[in-house]
């Protein structure tokens, strides 16, 4: 037995035999106004709800950029487009990485027009910066241990 989300829209059509109206309206429902509307929500609401507090096992940095980019990419294939400089405010707004290496390249990136206007400029900076961070709060700690 066939089952599954298109099969309610499409199962009218069966006892008729009409394959090609059934063939549209599995194509309206895939391809039409509804689903458009749902991907784009669900890529809006993936960028609000995504965080970044610092790095994790499971959670990276890198997962976090991953998440911004699946949805744009979402967002454009359905004709939306968003401005560099939206990007760019959508991904600092919820980074809670508190370190000063994320509030030094919040910062910079901020005040400096290149870096504020270009998503693939920022993630570089931030992705180097976070990483820099990392490892020098780790050696810290193992200094810290050596000498405490």
């Amino acid at each position: 037995m066939i089952s599954g989300p298109a099969w309610t829209s499409m199962r009218a059509f069966n006892a008729t035999r009409n394959g090609g109206l059934a063939w549209l309206v599995l194509i309206n429902h895939s391809k039409g106004d509804a689903q458009r509307d749902k991907v784009k929500d669900q890529a809006y609401a993936a960028i609000a709800a995504a965080r970044y507090y610092s790095k994790k096992k499971r959670f990276t940095f890198e997962t976090y950029v991953t998440i911004h980019q699946d949805a744009y990419a979402d967002l454009e294939q359905y004709g939306e487009v968003i401005s560099e400089e939206k990007r760019v405010r959508d991904l600092l707004t919820n980074i809670k990485d508190n370190s000063p290496a994320a509030n030094a390249a919040k910062g910079t990136i901020l005040v400096t027009p290149n870096l504020r206007n270009n998503f693939a400029n920022v993630v570089a900076h931030l992705t180097t910066t976070l990483q820099l961070g990392q490892t020098l709060q780790e050696s810290r700690n193992i200094f810290s241990t050596q000498t405490g």
